[in-house]
């Protein structure tokens, strides 16, 4: 990135200086600059240097010669493309970003529901994991002695959510104050889970992607299995 992000002010500096428009702005002069002092200068600094940031985030495939070059063609007044044609082609990048990233979704989501499946049956052999009828797989960490939840408790409780990789999503630990859920408003595995639990009980649960955030997730990668670790707390009145 470094190296397209220096032929880009390479490029502009062989362009010289832009004069249109009321634009005054010679790049050679850009690397004889010092720290700005002056709020304004301060404000155009950070955003021209998060600008390329986000851009290269949102378009890594973004060829910065090109780039550079409509910066300097708007700065200039001119283009090789007219208005019409500049609309189309935006319009027809975005439909092809949108192909290029359905298909890696689909890939992620075949490729972690195929790491789910191995991971489950695997887990299975574990002596201290128990499964229900409908695949989500659980491991008694403690076992409490007060009431069960039912479908549409309000219970406090603990938790962390963490993907098979070892990254925590969501943590109530780590924010040191315990969530206060409707079960309704939880995936399904979480909620068939908790109603299994007795208040003072730490669970840890396997949740198959069907019992979690499915392929379609916004969450997290499609089909991620999700290993919760949670402690039942109360049931609220």
């Amino acid at each position: 990135m470094k190296k397209a992000f220096l032929m880009m002010v390479l490029f502009l500096a062989c362009a010289g200086l832009f004069a249109a428009d009321g634009i005054d702005f010679d790049v050679n002069e850009v690397g004889n600059l010092g720290v700005p002092s002056e709020l304004t200068d301060q404000f155009s600094y950070v955003y021209g240097y998060i600008l390329l940031q986000s851009v290269m985030k949102a378009y890594p495939g973004l060829n910065l010669e090109y780039w550079a070059k409509g910066l300097y063609d708007s700065a200039s007044g001119q283009s090789v493309f007219t208005d019409v044609q500049m609309q189309q082609i935006l319009s027809d990048y975005q439909m092809k970003q949108v192909e290029v990233n359905a298909a890696a979704q689909k890939k992620a989501a075949a490729d972690n529901l195929e790491q789910a499946n191995s991971f489950l049956a695997a887990n299975r052999s574990n002596p201290k994991v128990k499964e229900t009828a409908s695949g989500l797989q659980y491991e008694v960490v403690r076992e409490g002695s007060g009431a069960v939840p039912e479908a549409g408790s309000n219970v406090r409780i603990d938790y962390q959510c963490i993907l098979l990789d070892g990254t925590v999503i969501d943590s109530s630990y780590a924010r040191k104050v315990p969530n206060d859920l409707y079960m309704t408003k939880m995936i399904k595995g979480l909620s068939e889970g908790i109603q299994l639990m007795k208040v003072g009980s730490k669970y840890r649960f396997w949740i198959p992607p069907a019992l979690g955030y499915g392929e379609n997730s916004t969450n997290v990668e499609p089909n991620s299995l999700l290993v919760f670790e949670v402690e039942l707390l109360a049931i609220n009145s």
